[in-house]
């Protein structure tokens, strides 16, 4: 009676059946702070461009696998364009370097 006023119900706490995991990564988290931030910015890179800059906001395809496969193909071709980027800012010859 000293900690609710609801008499027929009582006082009640909640606590998530994966909390424990929760907790651990939460301390986790806290510990490596910066390298998750870090990890953050590389991440999230590839994802902006697709969408900001090659207008890719959303699927063409339904279901789980053909998205996947969707998702997949936008990314081997941000890779691409990325890798004959590269070796044109170095002046290499990307034909010559593949064979």
């Amino acid at each position: 009676k000293k900690c609710t006023t609801a008499e027929k119900t009582g006082r009640s706490i909640y606590r998530n059946n994966y909390q424990d995991s929760l907790d651990r990564n939460n301390a986790r988290m806290a510990d490596n702070y910066g390298i998750f931030k870090e990890r953050k910015k590389i991440v999230e890179h590839p994802f902006g461009t697709t969408k900001a800059l090659w207008g890719y906001k959303q699927y063409l395809c339904r279901g789980k696998e053909r998205t996947t496969a969707e998702q997949s193909l936008v990314f081997l071709t941000y890779n691409l364009r990325r890798v004959i980027n590269i070796f044109k800012a170095s002046d290499k010859d990307l034909i010559a370097a593949i064979g």
